[in-house]
């Protein structure tokens, strides 16, 4: 393979890589990034975006191609800003830390689970460089229970390091083990089925918070 080919595949695979967010999110939690955003609303999408390119380094605004048809009024919406997280619903049993489609995997999760009397908080941290992680220690100071919501898989995702990152700081406030929700350690599937099948569901979020809720 030449270096020109190698140039090419490279190119064609960071192009492919648009299309599964999450697995982008990933790779490029390593990378020289400051600022990297990922909204599950149209509010405040443009007021984030407003004076990125003032920032010398790269900022990422990550798209998700399953949310284009969400439709809703622009404006600053609920304070957001680069660095903060917002609690989406409020819960006192279990936080459900969840960003872009997850987000609302994780709302309709909520609602399974109050149908059997647990309270689920959702946290949707939108910006994940810099990540807000005093809302989400704040969150889990009143739930005592941690569950990372995300589209790829465990190992080197930033659901895990949340989680590292809460126990190692906050441990004694945990009186469960915190739980992961993501696909297998596979490439996000291409058919379509299989792809539905490999990311989380509503009903395997709420599995996870009855388990860590038994616990």
């Amino acid at each position: 393979m030449t270096a020109s080919s190698t140039k090419d595949t490279q190119a064609a695979r960071e192009l492919g890589l648009v299309f599964f967010e999450q697995m982008l999110r990933t790779r490029n939690l390593e990378d020289e990034v400051q600022r990297m955003f990922a909204l599950g609303l149209v509010r405040g999408t443009t007021h984030l975006c407003k004076g990125q390119e003032a920032v010398p380094n790269p900022v990422l605004y990550l798209e998700h191609k399953n949310l284009y048809n969400v439709t809703g009024p622009l404006g600053a919406g609920d304070g957001a800003t680069i660095g903060s997280a917002a609690i989406v619903r409020e819960g006192t049993d279990v936080t459900l830390v969840a960003s872009q489609l997850m987000r609302y995997r994780a709302i309709d999760a909520a609602e399974l689970l109050a149908a059997a009397g647990i309270s689920a908080e959702v946290v949707d941290p939108r910006s994940m460089v810099p990540f807000d992680l005093e809302t989400v220690v704040a969150s889990v100071a009143r739930t005592n229970r941690l569950i990372c919501v995300q589209e790829c898989p465990p190992r080197r995702s930033w659901g895990a390091s949340v989680i590292a990152a809460l126990v190692a700081e906050t441990f004694e406030l945990l009186d469960a083990p915190p739980l992961l929700v993501g696909g297998d350690e596979t490439s996000i599937p291409y058919a379509g089925d299989l792809e539905a099948a490999w990311l989380p569901t509503p009903e395997r979020i709420a599995d996870a918070a009855r388990l860590t809720v038994a616990y």
